[in-house]
């Protein structure tokens, strides 16, 4: 009766074994991952955005550690990829540890045939089928080579989304791609050919655009979308975390709008106006569009300025990073 018990402690140290292989190797992928996106965050300089030596048309200059960061992250990276191939070698060559069926249980059941005959055979046989089903991996080699492969291929398939990811949302504003905001409840805004009050408004704004300028509109479910999108940008630049979830826990629309404005301009540079108004000079006399400075309108003597338009050609502006921090912490 003592043979089972041996096998037993036998085969769980081997399950053990084979867990932390594949949890190793897990852990290998997820800080390949990481170092990809910090990578891509320290070359885009997101830490401390240079906004008043910001240039108009040009890329703001790379901190000074970047180079240092970006072989950090290289050299990790690379040892990482060394270890996978180490672990995907194992894999293949080495049945004696990873095979369900010579994992201790086959000792065991030899033992238990010495003594027990058919009985101890059935045993040994339903601990082979338990064994199995606790560790839930392919049977063959070929088939936990595939499986190993193909966690190999998640991964780099995230990192090439993590990096598309971070490179589109720390695209910087140029003179040929400058960018008007605005939002409401409507489901489009059709400037070319709409009939409606708001497109025929924003038809008759467009004549005092600059030249080139885009105008981005914004409904209800693309704000939802763009909301969730910045939060994650604004957690990993180290502003605030849990943006996205004070927007959703606002009630009212209008103040949903009033933090995604915030948010939007941070993230990607431009002006904001809203929807409803109706330009009557040229947007080039109501703000700079050759400055980097965040630009408000003044409403009431003597500090008190409107929200409904404003201009940060410059994404990353600390001020409005700390509106957002504050209207986060608000609600």
């Amino acid at each position: 009766s003592s043979h089972p018990v041996a096998s037993s402690h036998s085969g769980s140290g081997n399950l053990g074994s084979r867990h932390w292989l594949l949890g190793f190797i897990n852990a290998v992928l997820s800080v390949c991952s990481m170092s990809a996106r910090y990578l891509e965050l320290s070359e885009s300089g997101v830490e401390s955005p240079p906004v008043r030596t910001f240039l108009l048309g040009h890329a703001p200059p790379k901190q000074a550690t970047a180079p240092r960061f970006k072989f950090v992250a290289l050299s990790v990276a690379g040892f990482c990829a060394a270890v996978i191939v180490v672990a995907v070698v194992i894999f293949e060559n080495h049945d004696s540890w990873l095979s369900p069926s010579a994992m201790g249980l086959s000792a065991s059941s030899n033992a238990t045939n010495g003594t027990n005959g058919t009985n101890g055979t059935n045993s040994s046989n339903e601990s082979d089928e338990d064994a199995h089903e606790e560790c839930n991996l392919p049977a063959t080699r070929a088939q936990r080579l595939r499986h190993a492969l193909s966690g190999v291929a998640r991964a780099a398939q995230h990192m090439r989304g993590a990096r598309a990811y971070v490179r589109r949302a720390m695209a910087l504003p140029t003179r040929d791609s400058l960018v008007l905001y605005t939002t409401s409840k409507a489901p489009s805004l059709d400037m070319s050919n709409g009939t409606d009050p708001l497109s025929q408004l924003w038809r008759d704004n467009r004549a005092f655009l600059p030249t080139g300028m885009r105008v981005e509109y914004y409904n209800d479910s693309r704000i939802k979308s763009s909301a969730r999108e910045i939060s994650d940008l604004l957690q990993l630049s180290g502003v605030t975390g849990g943006a996205y979830q004070a927007f959703a826990n606002l009630r009212p629309g209008a103040f949903r709008a009033d933090l995604w404005r915030y948010m939007a301009v941070w993230a990607y540079g431009g002006v904001y106006f809203d929807a409803k108004m109706r330009l009557a000079q040229p947007l080039e006399e109501i703000f700079d569009l050759t400055s980097a400075e965040l630009q408000v309108l003044k409403d009431r003597p003597p500090k008190a300025y409107w929200q409904a338009a404003f201009a940060s050609l410059a994404p990353r502006h600390p001020v409005l990073a700390k509106a957002i921090r504050q209207g986060v912490a608000d609600v």
